[in-house]
């Protein structure tokens, strides 16, 4: 039963990955006298992903503030 869900899953990204561009003149006819809106270039192409990978980066330690304070005194009574 997996092994189908997986199928399908594939068959679905398979069928997702692919760009459809529709020139804007033929989507709809503007009444007399309106002007056109030039949309960006990025509207033109429609994109569609099945899944989104996020990727997560390492996590920053930051020390407790009594070790922050500890190595403060250490570096002035160094100097």
């Amino acid at each position: 039963e997996e092994d189908e869900e997986e199928e399908e899953d594939e068959e679905h990204l398979a069928l997702a990955d692919f760009a459809v561009v529709i020139p804007t003149d033929e989507l709809v006819s503007l009444p007399e006298g309106a002007k056109p809106v030039i949309p960006p270039p990025s509207t033109n192409i429609a994109i569609t992903r099945a899944r989104i990978i996020v990727q997560l980066q390492a996590a920053i330690y930051f020390p407790p503030e009594a070790e922050i304070v500890e190595d403060e005194a250490y570096a002035t009574r160094e100097a």
